[in-house]
């Protein structure tokens, strides 16, 4: 009986694994996403937009064109599936150039001060002054770990470290591109991306908040290419730039565990775990009150802070990073695994991973897409 009832658990979770279902899932999380964005631009036009959510409307206007054009509309001629693609790719990076050019300008990002904090660390740093010591503008303590200022040094010399959008949407998109075999694959995948603009005029002045989201999906795309040398690299860089990529970092590591030969495990293990103390041991050397107890681990977050408690803040994060453990024994999806985990940790980080839960339920839903019909 028990059996019986575990096949048609099964059969209905293979019914429901349809491009579908990931399309219509994918709408959800940006809409919820849209339900709980708070501004504090002046901006009078954008204020309006967004309290008063009429963003909805044009959102759910283009999810229905969307539908249309990927589930009903069959396009007469292959040539005809090229021009949307280059349509839908042109349109992505105009609203990449646009909403980082306007992204330059006070009345946007005027609420927010995540591209400041690596601006100021850049510039403390290149003048020998410990940069965690130093605030924001708004105040604000500086939060990413040390790869992620370091790594936006080159933009930063380019006049600019929303810059590394650009190259974050040229990433994304590439990856997008090599995983679809085909024209109808393609489409999805870029209406998709376009499905998650909401999220993306969030993040254009919080280029950290973009860029961890790009790298764990190069991350996860290197794995399923078996560059396994090249993703535990990036791994490390990626533990030394942001907490919240931590909880799927057990997911990884289990990947590649079961993916390799014990020797090349323990050797990418240690590349790792050397690439983060690399950018990490620097800094706690230099200062360790500082940042063990300000800045960058020592900042805190009301939502998990328990007074009681030593760096309490880091309790829930440990509880989900063994759900991704946990998920990563029972699921050989790598992209599955990080969906679950960041589904989870949107309990509390929902902001930081609404990104990279869109990007996962895109690759998955690419990843189950059927011949056009």
């Amino acid at each position: 009986m028990d059996v019986q009832i575990s096949k048609k658990i099964n059969l209905k979770l293979i019914e429901l694994n349809n491009e579908r279902n990931w399309y219509f899932l994918l709408i959800i999380v940006n809409i919820l996403f849209i339900l709980q964005l708070k501004v504090a631009v002046q901006n009078f036009f954008i204020q309006m937009m967004i309290n008063y959510k009429l963003i909805l409307i044009p959102y759910i206007l283009f999810s229905l064109i969307g539908y249309y054009f990927l589930f009903k509309y069959n396009f007469k001629k292959e040539i005809h599936k090229t021009y949307m693609i280059l349509l839908l790719i042109f349109f992505l990076f105009l609203c990449t150039l646009l909403l980082t050019f306007l992204g330059n300008y006070n009345f946007i990002d005027k609420g927010t001060d995540n591209d400041d904090a690596l601006e100021i660390f850049i510039q403390y740093f290149l003048h020998g002054d410990y940069p965690y010591n130093h605030l924001t503008q708004l105040h604000n303590r500086i939060t990413p770990f040390p790869f992620l200022p370091i790594y936006s040094m080159f933009f930063f010399f380019l006049g600019n470290v929303a810059y590394q959008n650009i190259v974050n949407v040229v990433i994304i998109i590439s990856i997008f591109w090599l995983l679809s075999n085909n024209n109808d694959k393609k489409i999805f995948s870029f209406f998709c991306l376009i499905l998650s603009l909401p999220l993306y005029l969030f993040l254009i002045t919080q280029s950290d908040h973009l860029t961890v989201p790009t790298m764990l999906l190069l991350i996860l795309f290197l794995l399923t290419r078996s560059r396994y040398y090249s993703s535990s690299v990036l791994t490390g860089c990626m533990i030394a730039s942001k907490g919240y990529f931590w909880i799927v970092v057990p997911a990884i590591i289990m990947y590649l565990y079961r993916k390799t030969k014990i020797k090349t495990f323990f050797k990418c293990s240690l590349t790792v775990i050397i690439f983060a103390l690399l950018f990490i041991i620097p800094f706690l050397v230099w200062d360790p009150n500082t940042f063990l107890h300000y800045a960058p681990i020592g900042v805190i977050e009301d939502a998990n802070y328990i007074a009681f408690i030593p760096y309490s803040q880091f309790i829930l994060p440990l509880l989900y990073c063994f759900v991704s453990f946990i998920c990563a024994l029972k699921i050989n999806n790598i992209f599955l695994v990080t969906l679950i985990t960041y589904i989870v940790g949107s309990l509390t980080l929902f902001g930081y991973s609404a990104m990279i839960i869109c990007l996962v339920i895109s690759i998955n839903g690419l990843i189950c897409y059927h011949e056009k019909y």
